[in-house]
């Protein structure tokens, strides 16, 4: 699923009540809306979308009805989603765009991981030959 601004999706969410980490699961929601804006987080990597609410159902669906525009996480979106209406204008140039952003963000946060390693005591030969997965890890033990 490749999805650009223009676009219309529908998509599915978990809906939960409470605060973290004693929130409960209230039941899923569906969300029908066309995608107004969407960019990648630099210092994660992490895709978000803007989205403008056409319709709702299911779990809490007025709140959501209610506030019109929304912003969510590309893995909250791309999990249980269909693109109902294409965008036809520049699509192809839209896409490009948006998947040279992407490969940008995720060199960006694994020079940022091999960086950590380094800081840890991994020479920079060990640490480029590295997975992304295995440099997560010496983020997470510097950041626990």
């Amino acid at each position: 699923m490749d999805y650009v601004v223009g676009d219309t999706i529908i998509f599915t969410e978990p809906v939960f009540r409470g605060s973290y980490p004693r929130s409960k699961f209230y039941g899923n929601r569906t969300i029908t809306a066309e995608i107004t804006a969407e960019s990648y987080g630099e210092k994660r990597g992490q895709h978000t979308f803007t989205i403008m609410v056409l319709a709702a159902d299911g779990a809490d669906a007025m709140d959501v009805l209610e506030s019109r525009s929304l912003r969510r996480k590309g893995r909250t979106i791309y999990r249980d989603s269909r693109l109902l209406i294409a965008c036809d204008q520049g699509r192809t140039d839209k896409l490009a765009d948006k998947h040279h952003r992407g490969d940008k963000a995720r060199s960006f946060r694994r020079s940022q991981l091999v960086d950590n390693a380094v800081d840890m005591g991994v020479t920079a030969d060990q640490a480029a030959a590295m997975s992304t997965e295995d440099l997560r890890g010496y983020w997470y033990q510097r950041h626990r």
